[in-house]
């Protein structure tokens, strides 16, 4: 081999050595970033862990509010009920009931 191929042969080498040496620092640096993503990931999913149980116990609340509101809506229905009695009872249902005449006193007889 000549001094003038050595020459290139080196030339070469160093080329390909700053190559690999600047993919090494890339895959550090992916690696790096990987490993930010997993953690981020592994909070993300705690989170979610999270949301996920505090959506079931929204679901059982959700669930006892409706049992509830289907409990306010028989009572409401038997309150109307006794209301329209109560007003039909003391003539509040819109018809006239006839006045009572007032009491005459009765003298005792003699």
């Amino acid at each position: 081999m000549s001094d003038e191929e050595r020459a290139r042969f080196e030339v070469l080498l160093e080329d390909i050595q700053g190559t690999v040496q600047f993919i090494a620092e890339g895959h550090t640096a992916i690696r790096g970033e990987i490993r930010d993503l997993r953690s981020d990931f592994g909070e993300m999913k705690g989170t979610l862990d999270l949301v996920r149980m505090d959506v079931s116990v929204l679901k059982k609340d959700v669930s006892v509010l409706k049992t509830d509101v289907a409990v306010l809506k028989t009572d409401m229905a038997a309150v109307k009920i006794r209301v329209g009695k109560i007003e039909h009872h003391i003539g509040l249902n819109g018809t006239v009931r006839p006045k009572k005449r007032p009491a005459t006193v009765r003298r005792p007889k003699k």
